[in-house]
């Protein structure tokens, strides 16, 4: 038996060794809740603390926490020397492990209440690995669903925004600008509060539960637990997430690419034009608008005279072109194109529908092959589109003008409503058979 004061001394004494003070009535107030006492009055009328069988843990664990003011740290310190003062070294029991089978926990009686402590231990360790195997997350979940073209287009542009103003790596940046697309997936701390920590907090219920119908008497905090087991249950499922942001787009998310004919240093709206109100093949306006178009197409300035008869003067024609060897198209096909624009001024273009993927990967600043692709007339503001359709591969210089998507400007799709299987292609940077250019006469 020992004399109740000296108790109090001994226990306050050894608190403040810890830099834990307390004044003796609270003290009084740790060794009255451990002995299972109502409070410090009950145990001021005991002349001995009582000779004590198993200490009450959940009294001397609500005390203490008021004491260490809710730092959990100070708060098992404090429990911790109430323990030793009221259980002299030669009676205390071992510190016994405890199974809990159903969730595969290994733990003795003093780290139930230093979770922290547990977890770092290979049992803790052991039982995290168990925990998270019982949870699934993934930052980006692939959609079975097909994207629709309109939307496949918003993507692809904010990929070619991406790779247009790439300081280096292209793909990099594409792939950042589909994370950012995609609102970068599903975070991890909303995956903890939407899911995660309901899952696992049920577990640590079910872990309470078990004790007290086992009357095993430990200091047991489920939501110490939690705070515990956040931040290591996240790190664990993030480490095995493998998925990315491209994930999320498969080979039939498909959008319009279209290149646009254009000479270096000229914007979109500086189009051909006829001198018409209607688009006559015979009375173009024969500038380095038309003449850079119609090279990239295989036809010179002379070879389009020629063809359409057209006597307008020439203005400000760009020297040292280079015409495309083997024509994208025949003379018909080309006054085809021009005469069934549907606007006074367009652009020549290429278009195809290609997977969104393709993308991914492609240099802008390489030359670029459509496996397939239109040849065709194009005004972006009205969305005036006539192509045709020729089957062999195409390959475009970065210098012969731009790669955009349908989204950019005014969609051909969204004007026309094309079946669009018939404009399938890919795109990459191989080259197709040589594409050796020739002077424009």
């Amino acid at each position: 038996m020992t004399n109740v004061s000296a108790t109090a001394r001994a226990l306050a004494t050894n608190l403040r060794a810890k830099s834990i003070p307390i004044k003796h009535v609270q003290a009084l107030d740790l060794i009255a809740a451990g002995a299972g006492l109502a409070n410090r009055h009950v145990l001021a009328t005991l002349p001995d603390v009582p000779k004590i069988a198993r200490i009450n843990l959940a009294l001397l664990t609500s005390a203490a926490t008021v004491l260490a003011r809710h730092d959990l740290g100070r708060r098992i310190t404090i429990v911790n020397e109430t323990i030793a003062v009221l259980t002299p070294a030669a009676e205390q029991k071992p510190d016994e492990i405890i199974e809990i089978e159903f969730c595969h926990l290994s733990i003795t009686q003093s780290e139930f209440a230093n979770p922290d402590a547990f977890l770092a231990t290979d049992r803790g360790r052991r039982f995290l690995e168990r925990l998270t195997s019982e949870l699934y997350y993934t930052r980006y979940e692939p959609d079975r669903n097909v994207m629709r073209l309109s939307a496949a287009n918003k993507l692809a542009e904010a990929i070619l925004d991406a790779k247009r103003s790439a300081d280096g790596d292209q793909g990099q940046a594409a792939r950042m600008a589909v994370a950012g697309h995609f609102g970068f997936g599903y975070e991890l701390d909303d995956y903890w509060w939407n899911e995660a920590r309901e899952k696992v907090g049920t577990i640590l219920e079910r872990v309470e539960t078990h004790l007290r119908d086992e009357e095993i008497e430990v200091s047991f905090d489920p939501d110490d637990w939690l705070s515990s087991l956040e931040d290591r249950v996240l790190d664990i499922l993030e480490s095995e997430d493998d998925s990315e942001a491209t994930d999320l787009i498969c080979s039939a998310d498909c959008f319009e690419a279209v290149f646009i004919f254009k000479p270096e240093g000229y914007v979109i709206d500086q189009m051909v034009s006829s001198n018409k109100a209607w688009p006559d093949f015979a009375d173009l306006h024969v500038g380095p608008e038309l003449q850079h178009g119609l090279a990239s197409l295989g036809y010179s300035i002379a070879d389009y005279r020629r063809i359409s008869g057209n006597r307008n003067p020439s203005e400000d024609l760009l020297r040292g072109l280079k015409k495309r060897p083997q024509p994208l198209l025949d003379p018909e096909q080309l006054r085809e194109i021009v005469e069934n624009a549907c606007s006074q001024n367009f652009l020549f273009a290429i278009y195809a529908i290609v997977p969104v993927q393709d993308l991914l990967d492609l240099d802008l600043a390489k030359p670029i092959t459509f496996s397939q692709a239109a040849i065709a007339t194009y005004n972006p503001f009205s969305g005036t589109f006539h192509e045709v359709t020729p089957k062999q591969p195409v390959t475009v210089e970065p210098n012969e003008g731009e790669l955009f998507c349908g989204g950019e400007y005014v969609s051909p799709d969204a004007i026309c409503g094309f079946y669009t299987p018939v404009f399938k292609s890919f795109l990459n940077n191989e080259a197709s058979p040589t594409k050796e250019l020739v002077h424009a006469a």
